[in-house]
């Protein structure tokens, strides 16, 4: 059975000081991240993933400039999948009002 890891992470950013990283399930999403395992990390037979996104929040709640500052096993797909899922994401502006978001998304399939 193949699992993509819920263990997400957020952490707000102003410039490139780094924050505390926020629980997931803290985080106000409107529409949660829906990842799905890179079939090309799966063909190779890698079982983990790890991507951080850095990303800024609209006044809509849509995420923008996203871009990738983690992707480990680098080439596999998993920073492509991340990126794709946060194109559908939204976060409630009324409740997170940072203007950046840094997300962490561990894959493991089992």
């Amino acid at each position: 059975m193949l699992v993509v890891a819920a263990l997400l992470s957020l952490v707000g950013s102003q410039e490139a000081a780094p924050t505390p990283l926020t629980p997931f399930r803290d985080v106000p999403w409107t529409r949660s991240p829906q990842v799905e395992y890179p079939a090309a990390a799966l063909s190779r037979g890698v079982d983990r993933g790890v991507v951080t996104i850095d990303c800024a929040v609209e006044t809509t709640g849509a995420l923008s400039d996203c871009r990738t500052t983690e992707d480990q096993p680098a080439e596999l797909g998993f920073g492509r999948m991340a990126l794709s899922a946060m194109r559908q994401a939204r976060v409630d502006t009324a409740r997170w009002t940072l203007p950046r978001v840094a997300v962490r998304l561990s894959f493991v399939s089992n």
